[in-house]
């Protein structure tokens, strides 16, 4: 007898149009939803145990979940909850889980740029997937209300994307709570990343990060990982927390081009080493707090230059600022300067 041939729970072929209202589509040999240039809306959905991805949208595409379950799909190998090529993606309130690879990978090719939306019409979770939450590259991505924690690698990674995250929480996840890179622009509003095992936050190779209102907690559980961790970037924080980091608060350097870092109204404090280490950078504190780290306040190497006007850098441990004046700057307020 010929073996069974994999098969997929739906296969939908060009310019194809689906509907699914509280199905299930569970258990299939490949994926359970494949989409070639055609578009899939699902309410209530169950999408689990299929032993490839879950839904697989690919070429010109286009999902919606509203509400939808997607669950330990990816058996067989290593797949993803949702794989996204050159489509968009809307997700307004649902459960992706357990995934064997990653809980979303979106991607965009030949030009064409296309979009994730979570969590405008319903609360996201993405949990427990075996590698990261969600993985993008050259993506926009839209979220609002979306909780993504105990992946087993990093919360969220994207490549050249532009990423607008409101009301978020990145938690406990077993690599970095958040790593844009390779020209991304994330901007973060009222988010919280608390408690990932490797840096909270970083911002690598010509990115920017701009945080409104966050806090960044509790990471680097093995006492060697940053806060947040900036190279040859750009980052801009008004309002927020930075503490409990297992290294530095925020280390920022520029290897092969400058790197900057500008903050309003933070509180840096309770961090295993330095509040702020910066290398080959331009540091601009506001009105800020850096306080009670275990090692430095501020600590300044190779060309870097300090501006602080107005706020506190005290009750560190060792000097609040540190520099070398034959290579760095240090322009300092009476006010800041009176609490070194």
């Amino acid at each position: 007898m010929e073996p069974y041939p994999p098969s997929e729970g739906i296969r939908a072929l060009f310019s194809s149009t689906l509907v699914i209202h509280s199905g299930t589509i569970a258990n299939n040999s490949r994926n359970g939803i494949h989409l070639i240039s055609s578009s899939l809306t699902m309410h209530d959905g169950l999408i689990y145990g299929n032993r490839s991805s879950g839904i697989v949208a690919m070429t010109n595409s286009s999902l919606a979940m509203e509400c939808g379950t997607i669950i330990d799909n990816g058996a067989g190998g290593q797949y993803d909850g949702i794989l996204a090529r050159d489509s968009n993606v809307v997700i307004n309130g649902g459960v992706i889980e357990g995934s064997s690879r990653h809980g979303i990978q979106i991607t965009g090719s030949s030009g064409m740029r296309p979009s994730l939306d979570m969590g405008h019409g319903g609360a996201v979770h993405i949990v427990n997937n075996q590698a990261i939450g969600v993985f993008a590259v050259g993506v926009y991505i839209y979220i609002h209300d979306i909780t993504i924690e105990y992946n087993g690698s990093n919360g969220m990674l994207f490549d050249d994307s532009i990423v607008t995250m409101r009301n978020g929480i990145i938690q406990g996840n077993g690599g970095r709570g958040v790593s844009a890179q390779r020209g991304s622009i994330f901007t973060m509003y009222n988010g919280l990343v608390h408690d990932n095992a490797n840096y909270g936050v970083t911002v690598f190779f010509d990115s920017t990060f701009t945080m409104h209102n966050g806090a960044i907690t509790d990471n680097g559980h093995e006492n060697i990982w940053d806060g947040l961790r900036a190279i040859d970037s750009t980052v801009v924080i008004n309002n927020g927390t930075i503490s409990g980091s297992g290294r530095n608060g925020i280390f920022i350097q520029g290897r092969d081009a400058w790197a900057y870092l500008t903050i309003q109204n933070i509180h840096i404090e309770g961090n295993n080493n330095n509040g702020i280490d910066a290398r080959d950078a331009t540091v601009r504190l506001y009105d800020g707090q850096v306080r009670n780290n275990g090692l430095y306040g501020i600590q300044l190497w190779l060309y870097s230059r300090l501006y602080l006007n107005g706020g506190s850098v005290e009750s560190n441990t060792g000097p609040s600022i540190r520099y070398n004046p034959l290579t760095s700057t240090a322009e300092v307020s009476v006010l800041a300067w009176q609490a070194r």
